[in-house]
């Protein structure tokens, strides 16, 4: 029952095709983060991004998005949480991170998308990795910074 109850709550917080955390796994590090960025006064930054293919219209297939995750866990540091919410959109937590800095990384992650490895057999669709930052401030709460940084992506891509 023991080995059940673990099986099942690894499924409950992890993305099948990933592996990474899923939206769920992802609030609860939100949630510790910001009390922690609270009672400490750290900074905390969240980041998310969006896999985009250059042709209008495709969908992205489970390859890329497996691909896209394997990358940004190789160049994420420990500390930091990555996971996948839905489709090819996934969310960075930044812990000890400023704005500026998330913004650096973003800027490295898509100079070096270039270096990301395709699975065999399978050409490069032609893709970017839209990204959306923000920091949080006091009186936020994880629902704040995640609503704030969904709009930032949004107003990024209409511009």
């Amino acid at each position: 029952n023991e080995a059940l109850r673990a099986q099942v709550a690894q499924l409950n917080l992890h993305d099948n095709l990933t592996g990474l955390p899923n939206a769920r796994a992802f609030e609860q590090a939100m949630a510790a983060q910001v009390a922690r960025s609270r009672r400490y006064h750290n900074p905390l930054s969240l980041m998310i991004i969006d896999v985009a293919l250059h042709e209008p219209g495709r969908s992205v297939s489970d390859d890329l998005v497996l691909a896209v995750s394997r990358y940004l866990r190789d160049r994420l540091r420990w500390v930091d949480t990555v996971a996948r919410l839905e489709g090819a959109r996934f969310m960075v937590l930044l812990p000890e991170t400023r704005e500026s800095e998330a913004w650096q990384l973003a800027g490295k992650l898509a100079a070096t998308r270039a270096s990301l490895e395709m699975p065999a057999g399978m050409a490069d669709p032609g893709f970017d990795l839209h990204f959306a930052v923000t920091e949080w401030h006091r009186g936020d709460d994880p629902r704040v910074l995640r609503a704030r940084v969904g709009s930032l992506l949004e107003v990024g891509k209409a511009a």
